[in-house]
C-alpha cells in the first residue's frame, strides 16, 4: 500500500485497510521490524500516508480507527439499524449472482431447503438454535421439504482436528430426519446448488451472512429467526435481535420473520416460501450503481478538515 501511495500521493484519496494492517499502518513504533514499518504519515516519516486519508473496513458496527468512526467502512448500514456511526460503504452481490443463471422454479427438480449453519454445533440449543429438529420435521410432514446444509462437523462425531472449534468439541446434535450434511463447498459450487433451492432457512447463526443476499438474488426466499424480542410488544421491530438484522426491516414473499421456536409461523413461512416463488431480488442499496455512489461521497469529502476538527493537524512538527 505505502510504495503505491508514495508513487502517486497527491493522487490517492484513500487507503482501505482491516482492522490488523490499519493498527500496523497508523503504529507509531520506533523500531519495527523490516516487514512490519508503519505507513502513517508523522513528522519522522513525513512520507508516509496521512491519517485521514486511511479508512478502516471492518465487518461489524464497532469503530475501528483512531478517529472513530466516521473513517470506519462497514458492509451494512448500521447506523440505520440504530447500530453505531461507521459510515456506510457496503457491497454488492450482483456479480456473482449473474455468474449463475436464474433456475426458474418449474425446474428446481426437488423440494429442498438449504439451512444456514455453517457449523454442525449451531444445530444445538446451547448454540442459540431456532428450530428443533421437530420442528423441521413437522415442516416437512407439512411440505415435504428436505435439508440441505453444508456444515462443517465441528461435533464429537468428526474423524479430525476442527477448523473453526478445536476445543471442547461440541456435543452431537439431534438432526432432522430429511436432512443431509454435503459439507463446505467452493462458493461458485455453493450459489449453483443454492440456485437450486425453495427457500433458505436460518438457524440462528452465523449472523448478518451475505449469504441470504444471495439467496434473494438468486430467486430463493429467506427465514429469518428472531432470537430475542420485547414479549410486551412483539411486533416492535426495534426490539428484535435477528440472525440478519439489515434483512428484518424486509417482510414476504422476500424475507419470513419468525420467533425463535415458533412452530406455527415457522411452518407457515415454509409453506409460504414453497408456495409464494420469488423472481431474482435485490435491494437498491446493494445495487452496483448504489455502492458507486456512496464510494464517490466517501472519496469527495473533505477527511482533512473533519480530521482537524479533531485536532489533526498536516503541519508536521
Amino acid at each position: 500500500m505505502l510504495p503505491l501511495y508514495q508513487a502517486f500521493p497527491s493522487h490517492v484519496r484513500a487507503a482501505l485497510a482491516d482492522d490488523p494492517d490499519l493498527e500496523l499502518c497508523l503504529s507509531s513504533s520506533e523500531s519495527p521490524s523490516p516487514l512490519e514499518s508503519p505507513c502513517g504519515q508523522s513528522a519522522s516519516f513525513p512520507s508516509g500516508i496521512p491519517p485521514y486519508k486511511v479508512f478502516a473496513f471492518t465487518f461489524w458496527p464497532r469503530a475501528a480507527h483512531p478517529f472513530g468512526a466516521q473513517w470506519t467502512l462497514s458492509p451494512e448500514d448500521y447506523k440505520a439499524l440504530g447500530d453505531g456511526a461507521n459510515t456506510y460503504l457496503g457491497y454488492s452481490v450482483e456479480a456473482t449472482c449473474k455468474q449463475h443463471p436464474f433456475v426458474p422454479h418449474a425446474e428446481r427438480s426437488a423440494n429442498e431447503a438449504y439451512i444456514l449453519a455453517k457449523l454442525l454445533s449451531f444445530f444445538l440449543p446451547e448454540r442459540d438454535r431456532a428450530w428443533t429438529p421437530e420442528m423441521l420435521n413437522e415442516a416437512t410432514r407439512a411440505t415435504g421439504i428436505a435439508y440441505i446444509s453444508g456444515s462443517t462437523n465441528d461435533t464429537q462425531t468428526r474423524d479430525g482436528p476442527a477448523p473453526q472449534e478445536p476445543a471442547p468439541m461440541w456435543a452431537v446434535p439431534e438432526l432432522p430426519e430429511k436432512y443431509t450434511n454435503e459439507g463446505r463447498r467452493p462458493q461458485f459450487e455453493f450459489l449453483e446448488r443454492l440456485a437450486g433451492m425453495r427457500v433458505l432457512i436460518g438457524m440462528g447463526n452465523p449472523i448478518t451472512s451475505p449469504t441470504p443476499y444471495d439467496a434473494l438474488c438468486l430467486g430463493v426466499p429467506f427465514i429469518n429467526p428472531i432470537g430475542f424480542w420485547d414479549s410486551a410488544n412483539p411486533a416492535d421491530r426495534s426490539h428484535w435481535w435477528t440472525q440478519h438484522a439489515p434483512l428484518s426491516r424486509l417482510g414476504p414473499p422476500y424475507v419470513y420473520n419468525v420467533f425463535a421456536n415458533d412452530l406455527e409461523g415457522f411452518v407457515s413461512a415454509v409453506k409460504g416460501a414453497v408456495d409464494n416463488p420469488i423472481q431474482s431480488f435485490v435491494l437498491d442499496d446493494m445495487k452496483i450503481q448504489s455502492v458507486e455512489r456512496r464510494l464517490h461521497a466517501i472519496l469527495q469529502h473533505d477527511w482533512d478538515r473533519e480530521a482537524t476538527r479533531l485536532g489533526w493537524s498536516s503541519k508536521l512538527q
